[in-house]
Protein backbone atom coordinates (compact mmCIF):
# COMPACT_ATOMS: atom_id res chain seq x y z
CA UNK A 1 0.00 0.00 0.00
CA UNK A 2 1.27 3.22 -0.88
CA UNK A 3 0.38 6.71 -0.11
CA UNK A 4 -2.73 5.54 1.41
CA UNK A 5 -4.04 3.61 -1.52
CA UNK A 6 -5.91 0.11 -0.51
CA UNK A 7 -5.68 -2.19 -3.39
CA UNK A 8 -7.53 -5.81 -3.90
CA UNK A 9 -7.12 -8.36 -6.53
CA UNK A 10 -10.61 -9.85 -7.74
CA UNK A 11 -8.20 -12.51 -10.03
CA UNK A 12 -8.63 -10.45 -13.14
CA UNK A 13 -7.92 -6.94 -12.33
CA UNK A 14 -6.41 -4.56 -9.68
CA UNK A 15 -9.25 -2.39 -7.77
CA UNK A 16 -8.96 0.41 -5.18
CA UNK A 17 -11.15 2.28 -3.10
CA UNK A 18 -9.11 5.71 -3.46
CA UNK A 19 -9.73 7.63 -7.16
CA UNK A 20 -7.56 6.39 -10.16
CA UNK A 21 -7.42 8.29 -13.15
CA UNK A 22 -10.68 10.41 -11.42
CA UNK A 23 -12.55 7.06 -10.86
CA UNK A 24 -14.23 5.01 -7.72
CA UNK A 25 -14.66 1.50 -7.46
CA UNK A 26 -18.42 1.08 -9.50
CA UNK A 27 -21.57 -0.64 -7.48
CA UNK A 28 -20.73 -4.11 -9.57
CA UNK A 29 -16.93 -3.97 -8.82
CA UNK A 30 -17.98 -3.48 -5.30
CA UNK A 31 -20.49 -6.70 -5.53
CA UNK A 32 -17.81 -8.56 -6.65
CA UNK A 33 -15.58 -8.07 -3.84
CA UNK A 34 -18.25 -8.55 -1.45
CA UNK A 35 -19.65 -11.61 -2.94
CA UNK A 36 -15.92 -13.47 -3.58
CA UNK A 37 -15.57 -12.44 0.40
CA UNK A 38 -18.95 -14.13 1.14
CA UNK A 39 -18.03 -17.41 -0.95
CA UNK A 40 -15.39 -17.65 1.27
CA UNK A 41 -17.20 -16.96 4.58
CA UNK A 42 -18.52 -20.60 5.64
CA UNK A 43 -20.17 -19.22 8.23
CA UNK A 44 -22.76 -17.11 6.71
CA UNK A 45 -25.60 -18.08 3.82
CA UNK A 46 -26.29 -15.19 1.66
CA UNK A 47 -28.64 -14.29 -1.48
CA UNK A 48 -28.10 -11.98 -4.88
CA UNK A 49 -30.32 -12.32 -7.51
CA UNK A 50 -28.36 -11.87 -11.14
CA UNK A 51 -31.75 -11.32 -12.62
CA UNK A 52 -33.07 -8.25 -11.22
CA UNK A 53 -36.07 -8.79 -13.56
CA UNK A 54 -37.08 -11.73 -11.51
CA UNK A 55 -36.73 -9.65 -7.93
CA UNK A 56 -39.39 -7.64 -6.60
CA UNK A 57 -38.55 -3.89 -7.41
CA UNK A 58 -36.46 -2.11 -5.00
CA UNK A 59 -35.00 -5.39 -2.71
CA UNK A 60 -31.92 -5.23 -1.68
CA UNK A 61 -28.81 -6.15 -3.49
CA UNK A 62 -27.88 -8.61 -0.51
CA UNK A 63 -29.41 -11.16 1.97
CA UNK A 64 -26.76 -12.53 4.43
CA UNK A 65 -27.65 -15.08 7.21
CA UNK A 66 -25.19 -15.70 10.33
CA UNK A 67 -25.67 -17.45 13.57
CA UNK A 68 -26.21 -14.42 15.02
CA UNK A 69 -28.06 -11.98 12.76
CA UNK A 70 -29.22 -11.25 9.36
CA UNK A 71 -28.28 -8.34 7.15
CA UNK A 72 -30.01 -6.90 4.65
CA UNK A 73 -27.48 -4.75 2.61
CA UNK A 74 -27.89 -2.35 -0.70
CA UNK A 75 -24.36 -1.93 -2.61
CA UNK A 76 -24.67 1.55 -3.99
CA UNK A 77 -21.64 3.87 -5.91
CA UNK A 78 -20.11 6.77 -4.01
CA UNK A 79 -23.07 8.94 -5.25
CA UNK A 80 -25.14 6.39 -6.11
CA UNK A 81 -29.09 7.39 -4.81
CA UNK A 82 -31.67 4.93 -3.75
CA UNK A 83 -34.80 4.60 -6.13
CA UNK A 84 -38.14 5.01 -4.45
CA UNK A 85 -38.77 1.33 -4.53
CA UNK A 86 -35.48 0.77 -2.92
CA UNK A 87 -36.77 3.65 0.28
CA UNK A 88 -39.80 1.80 0.25
CA UNK A 89 -37.78 -1.52 1.21
CA UNK A 90 -35.50 0.39 3.40
CA UNK A 91 -38.31 1.63 5.27
CA UNK A 92 -40.37 -1.48 5.82
CA UNK A 93 -37.11 -3.38 6.81
CA UNK A 94 -36.11 -0.63 9.56
CA UNK A 95 -39.80 -0.64 10.39
CA UNK A 96 -39.42 -4.13 11.02
CA UNK A 97 -36.39 -4.69 12.95
CA UNK A 98 -34.40 -5.42 10.48
CA UNK A 99 -30.64 -5.21 10.07
CA UNK A 100 -30.62 -3.18 7.13
CA UNK A 101 -27.46 -0.97 5.49
CA UNK A 102 -25.69 0.28 2.55
CA UNK A 103 -22.36 -0.32 1.85
CA UNK A 104 -20.40 1.69 -0.89
CA UNK A 105 -16.80 1.76 -1.86
CA UNK A 106 -15.79 3.55 1.22
CA UNK A 107 -16.75 0.27 3.56
CA UNK A 108 -14.67 -1.79 1.64
CA UNK A 109 -13.45 -3.90 3.21
CA UNK A 110 -13.44 -2.33 7.20
CA UNK A 111 -16.76 -2.10 7.88
CA UNK A 112 -18.19 -4.58 5.81
CA UNK A 113 -16.07 -7.38 7.17
CA UNK A 114 -16.97 -6.15 10.57
CA UNK A 115 -20.73 -6.27 10.25
CA UNK A 116 -20.02 -10.12 8.50
CA UNK A 117 -18.24 -10.62 11.92
CA UNK A 118 -21.15 -9.82 13.96
CA UNK A 119 -23.80 -11.86 12.70
CA UNK A 120 -21.12 -14.93 11.80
Amino acid sequence: MRDGCRKWSTGLKILTTEPRKGRFLSEAELLSLVTRLLRGNKRVNWYHSWEVKRSPAGLPDLVIVGARGCLWRELKSPRGQLLPEQVLWQYRLIAAGENYGIWRPRDWPERIEHELEQIS
